[in-house]
């Protein structure tokens, strides 16, 4: 038996159903009972929702279960970091406005407690906009609901201080918080219903009530929470419990009788403690380098930076000149567990195959040699008992290779149920894949193109001995006996290992001698792991840098080998002196591309695949992202691949579904003649002549499917003028449908961000550079100083912020290049164009280069610009006598700067676009307020101030404020105790200060209250004005 408005089947029901429910029964609709009606209930009900007379279970402003508003036919769920919690009006969470303490002004934030959460986090905006300084950097991976596990991040530490709303003083509870782009998302706060009279009646007052959801910026987690709780704790009616900190009030709890609720089941999500949302944008993440909006990188150079120091903590040189590193784990403590069953399992595994191939003796012939040269050793049997990891292993055949024809591989990521594997505990290090565009364009662009590499450059680096053992695996012993060994040596499968090689590298070539710095740092800037790829002017350039970088790398126990370099003729000069392992007509891969170093050309390697006949989304992926091509030589091909996918994703059609027929037709189409783009040849070299003669032009194009742009390198040598395809990037425009001008202006943008890039890669910063465009519109708003609106000013900023109007063009579209990669074509079209060649007219002088009158469509152009309403305020006090001393009105000094605050509030919003609706004043608004009311009682009580008043002398602040210069001005004291301001003896604004302070201070006596009001101001014939308004207290 249970109670009506307890019944669970109810909360099933919808509104319309229970109340006919409540009649059939004949029941009262406020209390549920039988035997009477609402009208002659005596029972006192009130809703805790909606504040009316009725249970909660029938308040309209819910809804239940199985109700789903029109358009709402999914739930949305995010997640914070350990805790799932409920964010609908059913459950408080513990919110409370701060106050938080910056440089120069305090801030008042909503802030979270939670304590699911380990750590405390600030957001970026606030830090940034009270110029908080980092203290230190902590890298932290969470552990989500439902056991996901997050990549590692960097985060910036701040000490923050920060205290109540309610405390007058300046904030002073200080604690550690990360930093972090968004905290969570909305939070409802508690807003009406009789839930606050209870919080009254009970002296509970909260600072975080009303309807609206400003955003959280503080989440306040365990390690500061238990600092902060003041032990007073009050069960409340309703099922709510209010907790009492050092920071206010805060509510948490489940309303009693709250029916089910399904619109609205959002968890909270701490932004950058999710799992990472993979979508179609992520498949093309190679070609965003250089592209990329700036603020991306922020945080790049300090993940370098945290990583580059724990190396340089554990890095050492042993007698012979090896370097040995540390593995840079990402916390003290090594959470790995013991997992040489999985090894074991593996291991057998493995054998077998090798016995299947008859390839066992030369798998283990590779373990005997690296015994012998100390790149592995046998565990000793008193140290097997030692912590540690054992990682699995595999052979990966490679019969075309000239040194290594089989190598094994280790499995660093190898885990045993939710453990965590190897990788997992260590620091990747930067994403090098990233350097791969810039080295390829600085191997382009001199004469002669140079490769190499290092001999098996992970095992040239030691480890530090107490790494070791986690890094063992098994073998066979002799009798076939199962032995433990480890490694001595950085290993080829473990996540950090390419940022050691790397690390190891960059130190090594920073401290050459000064005679050979120019080659080291050549060297620093060609290296990809352990590949060299660069390029030279001239034989003896090369002849230098073959020499002294392998003797500079030779010193650190590396041996820099399979040299290479092209055209042929380069080579018959050299071949008697430098021996390489290639012939000419055999291409060499160089970074992924296809080098053919005969007639020095580039292309581009693509496999030949099949495709099932029910064609899936996985297999469109498979084939679209087995072209590399990190330069855009083939970008208007992959634009109908990449359109393809946006159609498939927007269809959300699942991985091995067979797609419609029409996607089917299209693909295949695009794929019939795909492997004649290998036939395609693009010219290695860019560079001719002296820099003086070379000009870069950037061309930028879109269409309404995508928009792209192309860069050319513009060189005149030996009276010839040669064009030279540099880079090229196309994207597919954003789902929600752009007009082409807003299209076109995103061209400028992405083509000004890519000759950025090449800029730096290839040191261009002194030659000229022409940006063309065949969008009128586009090409106005670049070169007028409007006020544009948002979407169109942004850009604009960009695009002004680093090249200048003059450098802006038009072209005619006929003769743009850009409009090939951004409407995109099919291989067979692609391999009859001569598109990589640039337009013919800029091969002639710059006389003949498109020079066009044009008329822009002025309406389109306007149709961008700001909308708003300027309104101007001005206040003229003179204007009415009677009402200029409005400040008699208030007996109260905070009184009169809260009422004068509001006032310029109010001014504020109507000038500007942006309104502040915060319900409190802020910190920096209340001085700003003293401080127009104290030039205000000087401007009456000094209006003809010069350099001093009543024989004091005084000069202006750079607020216009009179200070008294004393005579401790070089005293290192505080500003205003030196430079005191300056108030006269007889006003209503004086009076009601030394009152203030008179009674903030418990009624300070004369003497102290002259020496408390000193520290700021400056009161003419203070003692007789201080104790006029003393004796006045009662």
């Amino acid at each position: 038996a249970h109670e009506s408005k307890n019944c669970y089947d109810a909360r099933l029901l919808s509104l319309e159903e229970k109340i006919s429910k409540i009649k059939e029964k004949k029941c009262c609709l406020k209390c549920l009972e039988p035997n009477h009606v609402a009208k002659f209930c005596k029972e006192f009900i009130r809703c805790y929702i909606c504040g009316k007379s009725h249970v909660i279970s029938l308040c309209p402003e819910i809804r239940s279960k199985n109700e789903t508003p029109m358009g709402k036919q999914s739930t949305e769920n995010v997640q914070i970091a350990t805790a799932r919690q409920t964010c609908t009006s059913e459950v408080a969470l513990m919110t409370l406005q701060v106050k938080v303490a910056g440089v120069n002004k305090n801030k008042n934030i909503r802030a979270l407690l939670d304590c699911g959460s380990q750590k405390s986090y600030i957001s970026k905006s606030v830090a940034a906009e009270l110029g908080l300084s980092a203290i230190s950097k902590d890298t932290v991976a969470h552990t989500l609901f439902g056991g996901a596990r997050t990549e590692p991040k960097l985060h910036n530490k701040y000490r923050v201080k920060l205290c109540s709303l309610s405390q007058y003083e300046h904030p002073d509870l200080e604690f550690d918080f990360l930093d972090q782009d968004v905290i969570c998302g909305d939070i409802p706060r508690i807003s009406k219903g009789p839930i606050l009279k209870e919080l009254k009646r009970n002296k509970i007052w909260l600072s975080d009530i009303g309807s609206d959801c400003p955003k959280i910026d503080m989440l306040i987690g365990s390690d500061i929470y238990g600092k902060i709780l003041t032990g007073l704790v009050k069960q409340l009616k309703g099922g709510l419990t209010a907790v009492n900190t050092k920071l206010g009030w805060v509510v948490c709890g489940k309303f009693d009788d709250f029916p089910i609720q399904n619109d609205q089941s959002a968890s909270i999500l701490c932004a950058g403690l999710a799992v990472r949302d993979y979508n179609i944008s992520d498949l093309w993440n190679l070609e965003t380098i250089g592209i990329i909006d700036a603020q991306h990188n922020l945080t790049k150079a300090a993940e370098e930076e945290i990583a580059h120091e724990q190396f340089l903590n554990s890095l050492n040189r042993n007698e012979e000149g090896r370097y040995c590193v540390g593995l840079p784990w990402l916390g003290n403590d090594q959470q790995l567990p013991d997992n040489r069953f999985v090894a074991e399992r593996r291991l057998f595994s493995v054998t077998r195959k090798l016995n299947s191939l008859n390839k066992y003796g030369d798998y283990d012939q590779v373990f005997r040699d690296w015994i012998g040269e100390g790149v592995i050793e046998m565990v000793p049997d008193n140290e097997l008992n030692f912590k540690g990891h054992y990682l699995p292993h595999h052979p990966v055949f490679k019969p075309d290779s000239a040194t290594t024809k089989i190598r094994p591989v280790f499995d660093a990521s190898c885990k045993v149920n939710r453990s965590p594997s190897l990788n997992d505990c260590l620091f990747k290090g930067p994403n090098l894949i990233e350097e791969i565009p810039s080295i390829l364009l600085r191997f382009r662009e001199k004469c002669i193109g140079v490769t190499s590499d290092i001999r098996r450059a992970f095992l040239q680096i030691e480890l530090k001995k107490e790494d070791r053992d986690f890094l063992r695996f098994l073998w066979w012993e002799k009798d076939n006996v199962v032995k433990v060994f480890r490694h001595n040596r950085v290993v080829f499968g473990v996540t950090s290992s390419p940022f050691l090689l790397g690390a190891v590298i960059r130190f090594h070539l920073s401290q050459v001698p000064t005679e050979q710095r120019v080659i080291a740092q050549k060297l620093d800037r060609s290296f990809y792991i352990d590949n060299c790829v660069t390029s030279v002017d001239n034989e003896e350039e090369l002849e230098n840098f073959i020499k002294y970088s392998t003797e500079i790398l030779a010193e650190a126990k590396m041996d820099l080998r399979l040299w290479t370099f092209g055209p042929i003729e380069y080579h018959t000069v050299l071949s008697t002196d430098f021996t390489t392992e290639s012939t000419f007509e055999n291409p060499v891969p160089v970074l992924g591309i296809i080098w053919d170093r005969k007639d020095d050309n580039l292309s581009i390697s693509i496999k030949d695949v099949s495709v099932s006949v029910n064609l899936s989304k996985r297999e469109i992926l498979s084939v679209t992202q087995a072209i590399f091509d990190p330069l855009g030589f083939l970008a208007p091909v992959l634009l109908p691949a990449k359109l393809l996918l946006q159609q498939i994703w927007e269809i959300k059609s699942d991985w091995d579904t067979p797609l419609p027929e029409e996607i089917k037709v299209k693909f295949l189409k695009w794929f019939e003649n795909l492997q004649i783009l290998t036939d395609l040849k693009i010219r290695r070299r860019i560079g001719f002549g002296d820099k003086s003669s070379w000009s870069l032009h950037v061309f930028c194009d879109s269409s309404q499917q995508a928009y792209a742009t192309v860069i050319f390198l513009r060189c005149e040598y030996d009276g010839k003028i040669f064009v030279s395809f540099v880079s090229a990037k196309s994207r597919v425009a954003p789902l929600k449908k752009l007009t082409i001008p807003r299209l076109e202006l995103m061209a400028c943008v992405l083509g000004v961000r890519l000759s950025n890039y090449l800029t730096e890669a290839l040191s261009l910063s002194d030659i000229p550079k022409y940006f063309w465009t065949d969008s009128t519109t586009a090409l106005f708003w670049i070169k007028r100083n409007d006020q544009w609106g948002t979407f169109v000013g942004n850009r604009v900023r960009e695009i002004c912020s680093v090249t200048k109007v003059n450098q802006w063009s038009y072209v005619p579209g006929q003769s743009n290049p850009a409009d090939l990669p951004s409407r995109g074509c099919s291989p067979l079209q692609f391999s009859k164009l001569a598109w990589w060649e640039g337009p013919v007219w800029l091969k002639g002088p710059p006389n003949s280069w498109p020079k066009l009158e044009i008329k822009p469509d002025e309406a389109l152009i306007s149709s961008e610009r700001r909308k708003g309403t300027n309104l101007s305020v001005q206040i003229n006090l003179n204007a009415y006598p009677n009402e200029s001393k409005w400040y008699k009105r208030f007996s109260k000094f905070t009184k009169i700067v809260r009422v004068l605050g509001w006032v310029k509030r109010f001014i504020r919003n109507c000038q500007n676009l942006f309104v502040n609706k915060e319900p409190f004043l802020s910190t920096d608004e209340l001085q700003e307020s003293k401080n127009t009311l104290f030039s205000l009682v000087q401007g009456e009580s000094f209006p003809e101030s010069g350099n001093s008043v009543n024989g004091i002398l005084v000069e202006r602040d750079q607020r216009g404020l009179l200070r008294v210069k004393t005579k401790i001005i070089e005293r290192d004291d505080d500003y205003a105790f030196r430079y005191p301001i300056l108030l006269p003896s007889k006003h209503h604004v004086v009076d009601c200060l030394i009152r203030e302070y008179h009674l903030k201070h418990s009624h300070a006596g004369i003497q102290t209250l002259i020496a408390i009001i000193r520290e700021e101001f400056w009161i003419i014939a203070a003692r007789h004005t201080i104790r006029s308004v003393v004796k006045k207290c009662v």
